[in-house]
C-alpha cells in the first residue's frame, strides 16, 4: 500500500495496536525513524522525480500536443528514463522506512506474546493454549 491509504492503513494499525494494550509502554525510536524517513523518501519521490517529470510532461504536451507526451517517444526518452530512475532513491529510502515500522510492530507483538504468557504462566506455546481453554470455559 503507496500513497494516501497507505498511510491511513498504517494509521489503523498503530491505532489498535495501541488500543489492545494501553498499559504497555513503547519504545518507539523504531517507529520514530521510520516515519520520519517514510516522509524523507516521499519527498524525494516528489521532488526528485515525479514533479520534475510531470514539468517535463507538461512542456511536451504544450510543445507537440498531448498524443505526444503519451508517446512511447516521449517515455523511451533518455531524459525521462533517467527521471523516472531517479525515483529509485525516495522508494529505496520509503522501504527501509517501511521496514523500520514494521520491525517496531514486531517487537511490540512480540512483547505483548511474552507478556501474556508470563501472565498466563509458562511458556508462549502452553500461555496461548492455556489462554483459550480459559476462554473456551
Amino acid at each position: 500500500l503507496w500513497g494516501v491509504y497507505g498511510v491511513l492503513a498504517l494509521a489503523l494499525s498503530l491505532l489498535v495496536l495501541r488500543l489492545s494494550d494501553l498499559a504497555a509502554k513503547w519504545d518507539t525510536f523504531w517507529l520514530d525513524w521510520g516515519l520520519r524517513l517514510m516522509n524523507v523518501g516521499m519527498f524525494l519521490q516528489i521532488f526528485v522525480s515525479i514533479f520534475p517529470l510531470g514539468l517535463y510532461q507538461f512542456t511536451q504536451a504544450v510543445k507537440h500536443d498531448y498524443w505526444y507526451a503519451r508517446s512511447q517517444h516521449f517515455h523511451g526518452d533518455s531524459s525521462v528514463q533517467s527521471l523516472k530512475l531517479a525515483r529509485a532513491l525516495g522508494d529505496s529510502i520509503f522501504a527501509i522506512a517501511m521496514l523500520m515500522v514494521l520491525w517496531f510492530v514486531f517487537v511490540q507483538f512480540c512483547n505483548r506474546q511474552l507478556k501474556r504468557s508470563k501472565m498466563c504462566g509458562g511458556s508462549p506455546g502452553k500461555a496461548s493454549s492455556s489462554y483459550y481453554q480459559a476462554l473456551q470455559g
